[in-house]
């Protein structure tokens, strides 16, 4: 298991079975933080089936088709359960919708072009009219 796609608050693993040794894996997996998925999920790090769940089950053909580690619960024992309880992850980023982003940057500019144009017009609009100082000294 690749240690960049860990993190303890998001450490995500879906278990299949339902041995005692598995309830017990999940147990200590929950007690260090790691969150227990009921389905296979993006989140998801790691598969857990016992060995009552053929090797060709569906949830664990598509979890080894996505990357995603499958192991039996003695393997998990060793490999999550060993693992230090901090990890470090590098957290991913939502992905923006880029036309809506660039839409509203063309309206923004659009917007700002406006109201430049408007406030040209409306100074063009206005008598200018200067007055000095001489000016106001000379009405006194």
């Amino acid at each position: 298991m690749s240690s960049h796609r860990v993190h303890s608050a998001e450490f995500q693993v879906h278990y299949l079975g339902n041995s005692a040794d598995l309830a017990a894996l999940r147990r200590s997996m929950e007690a260090r933080g790691v969150v227990s998925r009921s389905r296979l999920t993006p989140g998801v790090v790691a598969v857990v089936a016992d060995t009552s769940v053929p090797l060709d089950h569906p949830t664990l053909a598509a979890a080894r088709e996505l990357g995603i580690d499958v192991l039996r619960p003695a393997q998990a024992i060793d490999r999550l359960l060993a693992a230090p309880a901090q990890r470090q992850r590098l957290a991913q980023l939502p992905v923006a919708s880029t036309p809506l982003i660039t839409i509203m940057v063309l309206l923004l500019i659009g917007v700002l072009a406006l109201l430049g144009f408007a406030g040209v017009l409306a100074n063009s609009n206005t008598p200018t009219q200067t007055t000095t100082v001489q000016q106001v000294v000379e009405e006194r």
